[in-house]
């Protein structure tokens, strides 16, 4: 799914959300992170039409072959609403 990452004080990029749980997400981008880095994270899951929009913070950042990053951010600041949401996409996905 794309995601739309924005880093404290740097330009949005474009990336590709890998995975999501209620706790956090995987993703993919063209930027390299620190770790303790500050995201602001905008995305819709996959059959959805409502937008997410979320702080996290980056706890894992590697570089890749190809020369993306695979991130690892835990949410924080995630509203009740989306939580219900991702926690239901997540149950969805599981029971497929």
């Amino acid at each position: 799914m794309p995601i739309q990452v924005t880093p404290s004080a740097m330009p949005p990029v474009i990336g590709a959300g890998i995975n999501i749980s209620t706790g956090g997400m995987g993703l993919m981008i063209s930027q390299n992170l620190k770790l303790g880095d500050f995201l602001a994270l905008e995305f819709t899951l996959p059959g959805r039409t409502q937008k997410i929009r979320v702080k996290a913070q980056v706890k894992m950042c590697v570089p890749l072959p190809n020369g993306s990053f695979k991130i690892g951010a835990e949410f924080y600041h995630l509203s009740p609403g989306d939580e219900v949401v991702i926690a239901n996409y997540v149950a969805g996905a599981l029971s497929v």
